[in-house]
């Protein structure tokens, strides 16, 4: 059983793009509603493709942008900028439309590579930035909300499929109970870790103004555009109407 994040996953499963196009998510209600109702289980159900069976969506909550350099608040902030991006073809893509290029490195290798100047900005959830330390390298932190940081529970589905009725029932049920309590966990670390956060004296912590924001999800249209282009829009317009409802 593994739990990747559902970013390294879209190359095998297109489809699951729709879940890093920024904004798409504007409140923990509302990615709640959709990975653990109806559309969750449909996305889940698309690994069936590789012989795999998926078990849940786990949630670490709203990722933010932390840098070196500067703030990052408006969209002329990216131009040149250095932003390490998970190998998603939409989270790189996000960045290149700011005027920035990504850089695909790994998670362990990404503390050094901050120290080391060869990589000036990232997204990543407040209780990442904390736990992991990476506001010690990079102070600069906006409060942007733009995307979400979650993981897919799977396991190989031939060895589900072996496993006894009643085996699989005790773990659909506990699973479902770890699920409940990593949305709460994760919505709580996040609201901890930035009261820490603001106690570090050197943090300069920025918040988008509705404005601002505006001029963000603007910007990452052209993403909405290329998933309904090169994928469909189904699961889409599917996730709008579950949070519009």
């Amino acid at each position: 059983m593994i739990a990747p994040s559902f970013s390294k996953m879209t190359k095998q499963i297109p489809t699951w793009q729709v879940l890093d196009l920024p904004y798409l998510f504007h409140t923990n209600e509302d990615v709640e509603k959709v990975l653990n109702g109806r559309v969750g289980e449909q996305l889940l159900n698309q690994l069936n493709h590789a012989n795999i069976k998926g078990l849940a969506f786990w949630n670490n909550g709203f990722k933010q942008m932390i840098s070196e350099r500067k703030p990052l608040i408006h969209v002329e902030d990216f131009k040149n900028l250095k932003v390490r991006a998970m190998p998603s073809n939409v989270l790189q893509s996000q960045f290149e439309l700011l005027g920035a290029s990504s850089i695909t490195t790994s998670f362990d290798e990404l503390y050094s590579e901050i120290e080391n100047h060869e990589i000036d900005a990232q997204e990543n959830t407040l209780s990442n930035i904390y736990s992991k330390g990476f506001y010690k390298v990079q102070n600069h932190i906006t409060l942007s909300n733009h995307g979400i940081l979650g993981y897919a529970v799977m396991m190989n589905e031939d060895f589900w499929n072996s496993l006894p009725q009643d085996l699989q029932e005790d773990v659909t049920e506990a699973m479902d109970e770890a699920t409940k309590w990593n949305f709460q966990m994760a919505e709580e670390m996040n609201k901890v870790d930035l009261e820490k956060l603001k106690k570090e004296p050197n943090i300069d912590l920025s918040t988008l103004s509705v404005a601002e924001q505006k001029r963000w999800e603007q910007k990452f249209q052209p993403l909405y555009t290329s998933y309904k282009d090169e994928i469909g829009s189904i699961f889409l317009k599917e996730i709008q109407s579950e949070i519009n409802h």
